[in-house]
C-alpha cells in the first residue's frame, strides 16, 4: 500500500544518507563502487574480504539459482564503520552486510522476531550481590554472534556488491544462518545461546530470561551470567570456574572478553 511504499523509501533514504559522514577526517563509503575510489580503499577491500570469508567460514549461505515462481529475494545493505583509539587514529575499518528487514513480512520471512535483555535493575542487583559475596566478574561478548544461529524460514538474499560467486547464471544466496539486518535474527540467537547456558549447568530465571543462575561446589556458591543481545556478564567466586564455562562456550563460539 502507499503507506508501505513510503516506509520503505524513508528506510532507503536513511541508509543513504547514513554513509554520508566524515569521521575525523575519514569518510566512510556510500556504497561498493564508492569503496573503490576513496584513499583506503585497500583497507575496506581487506575488511570486506574478512566479512565474506566469516560468512563462508560460519556457512551462512549457500549459492543457488535464482527461483522460478513467485519467490520474494530480500535485498543486502552495506554498512561501513571505522573504529578509532583514544588519540583519534583508525584502527578497524569494518564492513558488514545486513539484510533490509524492513522488507520482511511476518508468517513468510520471519515468525517470532522477540527477543528479551537485561534489565537495568537486574543488573545492578547482580552488581550489588556481586560486592557483598566478594563474586569475580568477566565481560564478554560474541564475536559475530547471529552468524551462528540457524534460519526458520527459507529466505534467499540478492549477492552483496563485490561478492563473486562460483555458480555462473543468475546467482542469489540461500540462507542457512540469520544475518544482521533480519527481524528474527536477535531471537534466533537468544534461542541459541540461552539453550547452551543451560547445557552449563544454568538455571533461567523466570522473572528475568536474560539471568542465569547456578550453585557449584561443596560450599554451594553462587554464579550468575547475564545477557544483553550478544554482550554477556559472568559473576562468580571462583576464577576458573568463570574460565571453565567460557572455554566450553569458545567450543562453539568466539568470544572476545576482559576482567
Amino acid at each position: 500500500d502507499a503507506g508501505t511504499i513510503v516506509r520503505d523509501q524513508m528506510v532507503e533514504f536513511a541508509f543513504k544518507i547514513s554513509h554520508k559522514v566524515d569521521l575525523r577526517g575519514w569518510t566512510l563509503p556510500r556504497n561498493y563502487k564508492h569503496s573503490l575510489t576513496v584513499p583506503d580503499a585497500k583497507e575496506w577491500a581487506a575488511a570486506r574480504a574478512k566479512e565474506f570469508k566469516n560468512f563462508e567460514d560460519h556457512e551462512v549461505w549457500e549459492e543457488c539459482i535464482r527461483p522460478d515462481g513467485n519467490v520474494r529475494i530480500l535485498p543486502i545493505a552495506e554498512v561501513y564503520d571505522i573504529k578509532f583509539d583514544a588519540d583519534g587514529k583508525p584502527t578497524k575499518r569494518k564492513y558488514r552486510i545486513c539484510g533490509k528487514g524492513f522488507r520482511q513480512i511476518k508468517g513468510i520471512d520471519y515468525h517470532n522476531c522477540y527477543a528479551p535483555v537485561i534489565h537495568a535493575d537486574v543488573l545492578r542487583m547482580c552488581l550489588c550481590i556481586a560486592v557483598e559475596l566478594g563474586l569475580g566478574c568477566v565481560q564478554f561478548d560474541f564475536s559475530a554472534a547471529f552468524l551462528h544461529a540457524t534460519n526458520d524460514v527459507e529466505m534467499y538474499v540478492e549477492c552483496p556488491p563485490g561478492y563473486k560467486p562460483k555458480l555462473k547464471g543468475d546467482v542469489v544466496l540461500r540462507l542457512d544462518k540469520v544475518i544482521y539486518g533480519m527481524k528474527q535474527s536477535a531471537h534466533r540467537f537468544y534461542k541459541l545461546i540461552s539453550g547452551d547456558f543451560i547445557k552449563l549447568g544454568f538455571k533461567q530465571s523466570r522473572s528475568s530470561p536474560c539471568l542465569f543462575i547456578k550453585f557449584y561446589g561443596e560450599e554451594n556458591r553462587v554464579a550468575l551470567l547475564v545477557l544483553h543481545v550478544d554482550d554477556g556478564g559472568y559473576f562468580a567466586k571462583d576464577n576458573q570456574v568463570i574460565e571453565k564455562d567460557l572455554t566450553l562456550l569458545r567450543r562453539k563460539f568466539k568470544l572476545d572478553h576482559e576482567p
